[in-house]
């Protein structure tokens, strides 16, 4: 492989700090390679990184932002800077980068994550514990979608790599060097006249036959570091070697050294490369009092330095740390160690083991490793796609547009149809949904945000984990993401539409769908618009041939029922338009949620004989009539025990049907409107009813209607249209739902003829309804093909 050009972004870039030494010392061994290198960063010291590239970037990132904010804005300049220069590879060392990594991938780039892991947060105060809970939510949201994830450990692989991606595909543990501040790359070769002041005096310390202690790392007062409780190691160390004196770096601001020891401390400030070397080889051992290290590069500089360091047995301290003795279970065993370790008494023989952690722990070993990951990924995105054609065609991507499933808190038909269809195709194997809504402003597609996502969720609804990806105002896209996880796989995506779409933008989805390369299908619901305009919002009928054009571009398009489909078949032909190429009615089931089917006897009545009624409150589904007919019966027949039921939620174009509604049960005590209820408590009314009531005049579908026959109980419904056909196989009676008086006359034949009720029982019963894993698989079917 030739030259690559490669960007390597963290959040700073300066010579003190961890990771950053890590990037740097990556930077210039792939500079040394022949690669091209950029740095990106919101911070840096220009001066370490000109003599390795001349390409600093330091992000204009506003300020003020969040970490999400910073994070997507970070990614926006990124992203418009690769519209100029497109590198090969993006190695990232974390926020504010996770997100530019996680997208990559669309954009033909290989990315890899240097991952030295998010800090343990016991003990962190507020704002660091925040910082640290949204730093792993941004890792769990990008990390599986990263090309290599490259642990410094197996204790960051084991508790975090691996976790955060889900698998343990393309993570690979490269231990860190450890000769770094000997290659001169952070200014190790300068010394001011301070500095060597410094170490001339700790000289002077051991001359007098003081034995130095060092701190190792930076002084933290709070948080995982640990920091205070050195200074009870060092207590108990002075009880048995009082010459001891003790080494912080710190120049006095966090470390607040207690009274009795002052005198006894010596504060290092930050002292550069070269001084920080001398000052360890003066000291008789290192102390970490550290709860949590992903690798421990401090410890890692004493030993190469031949000195012995303590700390902790835990983190990733057992891979790093030379000789196990020197890992210790508490404080008490630490001071013991170091004391033994000052009077040579017990101590083991330490010089083998660092001649042996010297031979393993070289940076050439490390920053080879790496820069074969990077190559291989670079390779391995471009070869993707060759092999898996040549392989399996993986599984589809079906993008699911959800607009109005995920903003309707009720669970009208269309909707509930949306839900449970997409929660059954979710357990097919052979597809993958990604769930999105349209933006009519950017005229593209939106993942959802933490509403909209228990919306759609909401009554046995689909799990949407990808949106996550995009919540609290992330940028990637629905075609981003499906574009990067797409590559090698050779099946076409498809934009499937299984809602109405109402809202001036169903045109435009198709040309979405064949600008981003998909197949476009559809499933319509109705034509009602079309055919009785008088029963739509007159916005709805301006709108709606606009979705039927929308509709005749689809690839593919099924009908609800056959009434529909025949409906559909003729519109066209008006217009002098061909049907799309794949077309056909599919019934809907008539499975109602979770529920299981009631082929047993209905429960005894009660002395109260109940009717239901499921549905939105508007003008075609004929409410008004129902309740005419309902009070004449209650009229006429005050010896029976009636109640009307009316679940369903209002209906924003004819706000009076509601207080219609709420007036007749004010005037009768025997009508009742619960609007939008539950499955649960739905279920329980479908159990205490006698029979159900549907008195819509023009459906496309009438779902409520064989979800009742579902549930065992027979349906009283209009004898035209789509509900006609669903009461032919049996459990329904039909009447004339535009007469009240045909409508109480078959409500009082139901509530008085028991033969009648019990017939209609059993043909409901024993009638074949679909479920909805049933409707799933032949859609599924159906998509398949396309």
């Amino acid at each position: 492989m030739g030259p690559l050009l490669i960007e390597i972004c963290n959040e700073r870039l300066l010579p003190r700090f961890g990771v950053d030494r890590l990037l740097v010392l990556l930077a210039r061994q792939l500079a040394k390679a022949g690669h091209e290198i950029g740095f990106v960063c919101l911070r840096c010291d220009k001066e370490m990184l000109l003599p390795i590239s001349p390409d600093v970037t330091v992000l204009p990132v506003p300020e003020g932002l969040n970490m999400e904010g910073t994070e997507a804005a970070a990614t926006a300049a990124m992203l418009q800077r690769w519209q100029q220069r497109r590198p090969d590879a993006v190695v990232v060392g974390g926020w504010p980068f996770f997100e530019l990594a996680a997208r990559a991938g669309a954009y033909d780039v290989a990315s890899i994550f240097m991952d030295a892991g998010a800090v343990a947060q016991d003990g962190l105060p507020e704002p660091q514990l925040t910082i640290q809970r949204e730093l792993r939510r941004i890792r769990q949201l990008t990390l599986p979608l990263i090309d290599r994830v490259l642990p410094i450990s197996d204790f960051i692989r084991r508790t975090q790599s691996e976790p955060d991606r889900g698998n343990d595909t393309g993570v690979k543990t490269v231990l860190l060097g450890a000769d770094h501040m000997a290659l001169g790359t952070f200014g190790g070769d300068q010394q001011t006249g301070d500095s060597r002041d410094l170490v001339q005096r700790l000289e002077r310390k051991t001359g007098r036959g003081e034995q130095l202690l060092i701190a190792l790392g930076r002084f933290e007062a709070h948080g995982y570091k640990n920091s205070p409780a050195i200074y009870d190691v060092f207590r108990m160390v002075l009880e048995r070697a009082p010459s001891t004196r003790l080494l912080l770096l710190d120049a006095g601001q966090d470390c607040e050294v207690p009274a009795d020891l002052t005198p006894l401390v010596e504060l290092l400030g930050a002292p550069d490369d070269l001084t920080l070397q001398e000052i360890m080889r003066l000291c008789a051992a290192g102390i970490s009092t550290s709860l949590w290290e992903g690798f421990n590069l401090p410890i890692a500089e004493m030993q190469w330095l031949g000195r012995p360091a303590v700390a902790f047995s835990l983190g990733a301290h057992p891979e790093v740390v030379a000789e196990p003795w020197l890992l210790c279970d508490d404080t008490k065993e630490m001071a013991t160690k170091i004391v033994a370790l000052l009077k040579g008494d017990g101590s083991p023989e330490l010089h083998a083991r660092f001649a042996e952690f010297r031979e393993r722990r070289q940076w050439e070993f490390t920053l080879s490793a790496w820069e074969s990951e990077i190559c291989d990924a670079v390779q391995g995105r471009a070869a993707a796609v060759v092999t898996a054609r040549n392989e399996s065609p993986g599984r589809r991507i079906i993008l699911v547009d959800v607009t109005n499933a995920s903003l309707d808190p009720a669970n009208p038909g269309v909707i509930r149809v949306v839900r449970r269809l997409c929660a059954e195709l979710q357990q097919n194997p052979d597809f993958e949904l990604v769930f999105a809504a349209w933006d009519l402003q950017s005229e593209d597609y939106t993942f959802l945000n933490e509403t909209r996502r228990k919306f759609l969720e909401g009554y046995s609804g689909p799990t949407d984990g990808l949106s996550l990806l995009s919540s609290g105002g992330r940028n990637l896209t629905p075609a981003e993401l499906i574009r990067a996880i797409n590559v090698g796989r050779t099946r076409q995506s498809i934009l499937f539409t299984p809602e109405v779409l109402l809202d001036g933008g169903a045109l435009a989805r198709t040309k979405w769908a064949k600008r981003h390369g998909f197949k476009f299908a559809a499933i319509l619901h109705d034509i009602i618009p079309i055919y009785r305009p008088e029963f739509s919002d007159p916005k709805i009928n301006e709108v709606f041939p606009g979705y039927l054009e929308a509709i005749l571009r689809a690839d593919a398009v099924w009908s609800n029922s056959r009434t529909t489909q025949d409906a559909f078949n003729g519109y066209a032909a008006s217009i002098g338009r061909v049907m799309p190429p794949e077309n056909g009615a599919v019934w809907l089931p008539g499975q109602f949620g979770e529920q299981p089917r009631r082929t047993g006897p209905a429960a005894n009545a009660g002395p109260e004989i109940r009717v239901l009624c499921v549905s939105t409150l508007e003008p075609r589904k004929n409410h008004l009539r129902l309740l005419e007919a309902f009070g004449k019966l209650s009229a006429r027949r005050p010896d029976l025990r009636l109640r009307l039921v009316l679940i369903g939620n209002s209906y924003a174009g004819a706000p009076e049907i509601a207080e219609q509604v709420r007036a007749a049960a004010k005037l009768n005590a025997s009508i009742e409107w619960l609007g939008t209820i539950d499955d649960a408590r739905l279920a329980a009314e479908f159990e205490n009813c006698t029979f159900t009531v549907y008195p819509s005049l023009v459906e496309g579908f009438g779902l409520p209607i064989v979800e009742s026959l579902w549930m065992g109980r027979p349906c009283l419904a209009h004898n035209d249209g789509v509900m006609q056909e669903l009461a032919v196989p049996g459990g329904c009676l039909t009447t004339d739902m535009t007469d009240p008086e045909s409508i109480m006359r078959s409500l009082e034949r139901l509530v008085t003829d028991e033969a009648l009720l019990e017939r209609l029982r059993e043909q409901a019963r024993g009638r074949k309804i679909t479920t909805w894993r049933d409707y799933a698989d032949e859609i599924a079917g159906r998509l398949s093909v396309l």
